[in-house]
């Protein structure tokens, strides 16, 4: 059964089928990463999406910078500022919109015994989560059984262009490893990784098939059917399955088949080429031992190079060279061995190996810290953290939400949602004038909460920010008072309490969408979207209307 959150997650990220494939374009890895890691910091999850009452409450957050401090400091790409560009309303509501392919993917897919998870299945490898982070794949096709994700596993990795010797040397291999408890992983294409993963499965051991393309032929075929309907072999992929091959996908599906094993041995490899491509990657980021396979006389170049270093870059980890006629206990003792020196490269990028044994040990143990997790700061250090980032108007953005969080526990009034235009203007009888409040030296009235300390402070800032020459600051959305009626939205009510007035003085009592954005600057930092979205959901909540097509915004009849 497929959750709302899969499906959400489905329509962000995948096509369903090839002609989607011009028409649409779903959110990148990246893309999804920081979406998801957004959507999460923000009280939302992907599902929430699929409610149309939440679309304008999220759209509106999403352009405010505010909004973004926490996601962006957790998540560490390149360009990450043109990777939040691309996300737009329209294009998410645009794969949103393709449910009716969706469903007839999925029946389609499920009607052969294929499955679909996503990060949070726990059969999803956290090995994934765990080294790839906000770049793990947000969906795994797959067919077969998923419960041997959790299996440990070596690696097998090699040229298709492989000859009678290689064959021989990898059926050897996949003897010695079987013997030691592990099940192959591999990648499925012809050559290496198919004849390591068959040789496997015809003695009765398992294998993981990660796939670049065609999961859904490959899964029909009568070389992995009988093995899939026996329980010994999964097939997944992270691209839908369907797709067609490309070196950009094989070479993309690479970094999984290392991170699923103990161990990976590269049988054959040439100089250039997903092989090559894929070992370099690993020595680089030393995510698990690579042994090298030593068969031949010469040695293949590929080959070579991983255990001489020729062809890497300096700094690189090398191979461990290893012959098919080694005993199995002394290739377990080379598996052993280069954990440790590997689990200390941490500049290299290490990883928390599973301790090698003769049973095949659950990679659930291996990391256990969630996607979004970040190390714990006390509420001061996290506060400083956030608000050294920010430019002076941000920082004055972040304490109003703080002193209107504050005003919210203090206070039991109405909600000013609910409350009618004329109420909420008698509540700013108290109106800074100059920067000081008209009755500062009075107390609270009773049942009133006291202006706060963050309040106070961000009164000063703001008049101090906003004077020039000695003249009176400007009136904006800075630095008038806070309402003392709040709710869940208090910018926006805040916001609204001071349009009505603006609407009020007005001569015609109409205000245009240009005066509008000049009386208030702060839109010009968070986007032009952002006032329209404001403006558009006062107009749903009947609180605003306009009499005509143009953008030109009045108050409701009483």
């Amino acid at each position: 059964m497929i959750t709302e959150n899969t499906k959400a997650i489905l329509l962000l990220t995948s096509f369903f089928n090839s002609k989607e494939t011009k028409e649409f374009k779903p959110l990148s890895v990246n893309e999804y990463g920081y979406f998801a890691c957004w959507l999460n910091q923000n009280g939302y999850k992907p599902e929430s999406l699929l409610d149309p009452n939440n679309l304008t409450d999220i759209w509106m957050k999403w352009e405010l910078p505010l909004s973004h401090t926490k996601a962006k400091s957790m998540v560490n790409f390149s360009n990450l500022d043109t990777t939040i560009d691309a996300i737009s309303d329209t294009r998410v509501n645009e794969l949103l919109n393709r449910g009716f392919s969706l469903s007839i993917s999925l029946e389609n897919w499920q009607s052969l015994g294929g499955w679909v998870m996503d990060r949070s299945h726990p059969n999803y490898p956290k090995v994934f989560r765990g080294q790839l982070k906000h770049q793990s794949p947000a969906i795994l096709f797959g067919i077969g059984n998923q419960e041997l994700l959790q299996n440990a596993s070596i690696g097998f990795v090699g040229s298709r262009d492989c000859d009678a010797k290689d064959n021989q040397a990898t059926k050897a291999y996949v003897d010695a490893i079987s013997q030691l408890g592990y099940q192959v992983v591999s990648g499925g294409a012809k050559g290496v990784d198919s004849d390591a993963m068959e040789h496997a499965l015809k003695r009765g051991n398992n294998a993981i098939g990660v796939l670049a393309d065609s999961l859904l032929k490959s899964s029909t075929t009568r070389q992995w059917r009988q093995y899939l309907k026996s329980n010994q072999l999964v097939l997944i992929s992270p691209f839908y399955p369907g797709s067609r091959f490309t070196p950009a996908n094989a070479m993309a599906r690479n970094k999984f088949i290392y991170l699923l094993s103990q161990a990976t041995i590269v049988v054959t490899s040439a100089e250039k080429g997903g092989t090559w491509s894929g070992a370099k990657e690993n020595l680089q980021k030393a995510w698990v031992p690579l042994l090298v396979s030593s068969h031949k006389s010469p040695l293949q170049k590929g080959n070579n190079g991983l255990l001489t270093g020729q062809g890497l870059p300096k700094g690189y980890q090398l191979g461990i060279k290893v012959t098919p006629d080694m005993p199995t206990e002394q290739l377990l003792r080379h598996i052993k061995q280069a954990l440790k020196p590997q689990a200390s490269q941490s500049e290299l990028g290490s990883t928390a190996l599973a301790k090698a044994s003769n049973k095949s040990e659950s990679q659930q143990s291996m990391f256990e810290q969630d996607l979004f997790a970040q190390p714990e700061l006390s509420a001061e250090s996290e506060q400083e953290s956030q608000t050294s980032r920010l430019s002076f108007k941000e920082q004055a953005m972040l304490k109003m939400e703080q002193a209107s969080d504050a005003a919210d526990k203090a206070s039991n009034t109405e909600p000013a949602s609910q409350v009618e235009p004329h109420k909420l203007l008698k509540a700013e009888t108290n109106e800074v004038v100059g920067g000081h409040k008209s009755n500062s030296d009075s107390p609270a009235p009773s049942g009133e909460p006291e202006k706060s300390p963050s309040e106070d402070a961000l009164e000063k800032i703001d008049v101090a920010a906003h004077k020039t020459d000695g003249q009176e600051p400007t009136p904006t959305l800075e630095h008038k008072p806070l309402q003392e009626q709040q709710t869940e939205t208090p910018l926006l009510d805040y916001f609204y309490a001071q349009l009505v007035k603006k609407i009020q003085q007005a001569t015609d009592q109409i205000l245009d969408y240009q005066a509008i954005a000049n009386a208030y600057p702060e839109f010009s930092i968070m986007g032009k979207k952002a006032l329209e979205n404001w403006l558009n959901h006062l107009i749903k909540q009947n609180k605003l209307i306009r009499p005509s097509t143009a953008k030109r915004y009045q108050l409701p009849k009483v």
